[in-house]
This record gives structure tokens, sequence and C-alpha cells, in this order.
């Protein structure tokens, strides 16, 4: 009987024996839910792909309160230098097309006098 082949499925190399449930609320459902049908995995994967990324040495820092204090500090003034940008690039668009306009008058004006 020992020689005989097993029955049923064979055993995982990587077997998966530890259960995980969790609450979500609205909002974190839905990010999950969202990233699940974007790259088209389950949501046990995607979790599993989270806790991988918790574990890479280089993304551990990005994932601590220190970072994420310094993103919050520096968030305001990414807003204000982005206006300021925005503000900047508007004048420079004006003053393109006023020199364009005043190209074109003087082009003008100097056919007249060529005529």
């Amino acid at each position: 009987m020992s020689d005989e082949k097993k029955r049923g499925r064979p055993r995982s190399e990587n077997p998966k024996e530890t259960p995980l449930t969790m609450r979500l609320d609205d909002a974190e459902d839905r990010i999950l839910t969202d990233y699940c049908k974007k790259h088209n995995v389950t949501r046990s994967d995607a979790v599993r792909e989270a806790i991988q990324r918790l574990n890479d040495s280089s993304q551990n820092y990005f994932w601590t309160a220190e970072w994420r204090e310094k993103l919050k500090g520096n968030e305001e003034l990414f807003l204000q230098y982005s206006e300021q940008l925005s503000q900047a690039i508007s004048q420079v668009i004006s003053l393109i097309q006023e020199m364009n306009i005043t190209s074109k008058q003087g082009s003008e004006q100097n056919e007249k006098i060529q005529n």
C-alpha cells in the first residue's frame, strides 16, 4: 500500500496556514477593491504584496511616522510653490503673447515704410 500514489491535491511548497480577518472602513475597502481590479489580483494577493513591500528594506523608510510627518510638513510648501509656479507660467505666457503682438505690429510698420 505504501507504493500506491496518495490521492488528493499535492502539498504546497509554501502553504498559507495563518488566516487574517480585518475590518476596513468604506474608503479603505474602495482603495483595496480598485487596486485589485486594476491589477487583476485577489484581495489576499494584494494584502500579501503590501506585506512584502513593508518588508522591503528600501521601502521601509517611506512607511515610518517620521517620513509621513515630513510629507505633512512639506505639503503646504509644495502647494504654495506650485501656486507661485502657476502664476509665473501665466505671466510668461502673457509676455510671450505681448511680444508676438508687438513683433507683428513692428513688421507691419516696416512694410508700410518700405512701400
